[in-house]
């Protein structure tokens, strides 16, 4: 109860935000996707430049945004396989990219806020662009499998901003080139709020057009076994491997992973469903139910670490 409560009152506004947009697309007409390219081709490039060009570079702590997108990748890979035993559609590679999609970003941050503090806020956020790389790798591509070729599918990764955006910014950042001005701080500080706010909408908007074929028992089910009990079955193992071999990873870091691999299905997940036509209504209601289950089986499972 101690945990529940502090996490409960720090997410709390993302569900305020959910219904918010949930208003907007009902009783407004908001156009959902362009919503969703303005957060996809202009606010998360921002976003995510700025977590590659302020993060330390050090050999153990640049190591642990290879793991979580290691560890993601497995587990999208692994549902590729089995989302085709139960899965006739192109909902198999809905499955597969939001078994591995983890809501880093607009849930795990601020859960580790609350849990651990801000003076590891930069680590859990560099931790954070393994769910980025793998979000516009991996994930995209398996997604978009499920309407386009192989070629056409790699060309739309390869059209995503998010991935260059974080490399020029880590380039930058081993080039020495640093800045810490008001100006430059207060930009930053402008597009993590609307990333937060506008996805976080989406999931609403996502919502909003929701009917009663959205709700896909076998996908739910599904995808929750892979989100709330493969993912961390496989960074519990990871960090059970670690700490076996002289626990290289630190405290701090161990601690960030563990609660990341926990995290509900990441809110673009309906973005990318959306901009990609393939089910963005069933993205919706696994991101949603998913994200709900996740203010109550997080604080149960931090106990365990």
């Amino acid at each position: 109860m101690s945990v529940f409560l502090p996490l409960f009152l720090k997410v709390f506004p993302l569900y305020a935000l959910i219904a918010l947009g949930y208003i907007a697309r009902r009783y407004l007409e908001i156009d959902t996707r362009s919503l969703v390219r303005t957060v996809i081709f202009l606010i998360a490039p921002v976003v995510v430049f700025n977590s590659g060009f302020t993060a330390p570079l050090q050999s153990n702590i640049l190591v642990l945004p290879l793991i979580f997108w290691a560890t993601v990748s497995v587990v999208a890979l692994l549902s590729t396989v089995v989302g085709r035993f139960f899965f006739k559609d192109s909902t198999k590679n809905l499955f597969a990219f939001a078994s591995g999609n983890s809501n880093t970003g607009y849930f795990g941050l601020p859960v580790i806020l609350s849990l651990l503090g801000q003076d590891v806020f930069t680590l859990a956020v560099l931790t954070s662009l393994g769910s980025i790389l793998y979000e516009n790798s991996l994930g995209v591509f398996l997604l978009a499998r499920g309407r386009y070729s192989a070629k056409e599918s790699l060309k739309k990764v390869l059209g995503l901003p998010a991935v260059y955006a974080v490399l020029v910014g880590l380039l930058l950042n081993l080039l020495g080139l640093h800045t810490d001005t008001t100006v430059y701080t207060d930009f930053i500080v402008f597009f993590k709020g609307a990333y937060v706010v506008l996805g976080m909408m989406i999931i609403g908007c996502g919502i909003a057009s929701i009917q009663k074929t959205s709700f896909d028992k076998t996908l739910l089910t599904l995808g929750f076994l892979a989100k709330f009990a493969l993912t961390p079955l496989l960074m519990a193992l990871v960090l059970w491997i670690d700490s076996q071999s002289g626990g290289w990873l630190s405290a701090e870091g161990r601690a960030i992973l563990w609660i990341l691999s926990l995290c509900p299905v990441a809110a673009n997940t309906v973005a990318y469903a959306t901009e990609l036509k393939i089910h963005p209504e069933k993205a919706a209601t696994l991101v949603f139910l998913s994200t709900i289950f996740a203010l109550f089986y997080i604080p149960v499972m931090v106990g365990l670490l």
